[in-house]
């Protein structure tokens, strides 16, 4: 049975102190976690450039950049704590600054559909054990159903079956169409979630759907997936 590695996502919430980032790599191994992860980029101008996002988000990428210095410490601390270091680059040019200290590659799901960045990686990777992961994006349907609201031919507030128009709604709430988590949330979990996040079970599978009566159905590849789809929601 595959095991299900925890990565925690420590991103840029070290607030530009590195005392900070070294702290909450030792609460993340006190956690159980089996990986850091923070981001990398070498310039806040040029990665606003690429996202076309702008002077806001340029100051806001100035203020939360890993010096290139810090690497060497953060490496070295998170393999003293027994947890393997992961970083992300946003830039081609940084893929090298971060070559010799990761353990482990990955892409956010902005840059997912850049063939030519994730292709970079690549030489980084050839006869190395290495790997590099790809964020393919939230695309949950709860923030879907949360977005498209009440159904008032349904009379309900989860729509029975999702189609693929359903995805082009214009919300920020639509994790198929904007990236990353929904601006608020959707709802409060149950003791039950909580639990369940706490103490996550061993499991293969990767994918989950739920039938127009509430029933789940898991699956380990997306072949089954999408099997599932046609068994339990095309078919209705």
């Amino acid at each position: 049975m595959m095991r299900t590695l925890v990565i925690a996502e420590l991103g840029s919430t070290h607030d530009g102190n590195i005392t900070t980032a070294i702290k909450m790599i030792m609460d993340a191994a006190e956690a159980g976690a089996d990986y850091v992860k923070l981001q990398y980029w070498s310039s806040a101008k040029r990665l606003a450039d690429r996202r076309r996002s702008g002077a806001h988000y340029e100051a806001i990428y100035a203020k939360y950049q890993i010096p290139v210095d810090w690497l060497p410490a953060l490496r070295e601390r998170t393999n003293a704590a027994g947890l393997g270091f992961m970083c992300t680059s946003y830039l081609e040019e940084d893929i090298a600054t971060v070559a010799p200290y990761v353990d482990h590659f990955k892409v956010s799901s902005f840059e997912a559909g850049d063939m030519d960045f994730i292709l970079a990686h690549y030489r980084f990777l050839y006869n190395s054990t290495r790997w590099l992961i790809v964020s393919t994006g939230l695309q949950a349907d709860a923030t879907l159903q949360y977005a498209l609201g009440y159904q008032s031919d349904e009379k309900s507030w989860w729509k029975k079956v999702l189609y693929n128009e359903d995805k082009l709604v214009n919300s920020p709430y639509n994790t198929y169409k904007n990236v990353g988590l929904p601006p608020k949330p959707i709802s409060n979990p149950g003791l039950a979630s909580i639990n369940a996040v706490a103490h996550p079970q061993d499991s293969d599978y990767f994918y989950y759907l739920h039938d127009p009566s509430g029933g789940v159905h898991y699956a380990r590849t997306l072949d089954e997936h999408n099997e599932n789809i046609n068994k339990y929601l095309l078919t209705q």
